[in-house]
């Protein structure tokens, strides 16, 4: 039945869960009249929602796994953000690439967009895949397990993701 609903019924449905836990940003009583950042709110947590839909059983497990999008700062373990094909040198050097290499990127924000992009830039700069992405993955979610690294890049969006590579670099 979830996996079937459109994003905007799963939003309306998925409100009383997400506002008991939360989530819901635009709950609070001093942003109530900024319909501009209610706005962004409910962009924000429909995106959440696509990637929560195909892995949730009962509207009640909304937001559960997927915390990471809703905190300011997130708790990275230094120690899992190496691939472990790779070492801490080449790791540090990835991620300074890639942060320069996203600063400087101006397409869409889009996974469509960021999928290939990224890959390009690891054919291009001649990187495994998992040298690039599992660090990039973690360094955005602080989780073993969580979506992809292009899924949660375009949740975040661009400032966020910048941040979080930016923050998990400096711990390396």
């Amino acid at each position: 039945y979830i996996k079937k609903l459109s994003v905007d019924e799963l939003y309306e449905l998925s409100k009383p869960h997400l506002e008991r836990k939360g989530s819901l940003v635009s709950a609070r009583d001093d942003r109530k009249d900024d319909q501009d950042d209610i706005n962004k709110d409910e962009e924000y947590l429909k995106k959440v929602l696509t990637l929560e839909q195909t892995r949730i059983q009962k509207l009640s497990e909304v937001g559960e796994e997927f915390g990471f999008f809703f905190e300011d700062v997130i708790v990275v373990d230094p120690t899992l953000i190496v691939w472990k094909k790779s070492d801490d040198a080449t790791t540090r050097e990835v991620r300074a690439k890639l942060h320069g290499f996203l600063s400087s990127y101006d397409g869409e924000w889009e996974v469509d967009a960021l999928e290939p992009t990224i890959k390009q830039f690891i054919a291009d700069n001649e990187y495994d895949n998992g040298t690039v992405l599992w660090p990039m993955r973690y360094s955005l979610t602080g989780q073993k397990k969580s979506p992809g690294p292009f899924e949660c890049a375009w949740v975040l969006g661009k400032e966020k993701t910048l941040s979080r590579l930016q923050m998990a670099q400096s711990l390396l």
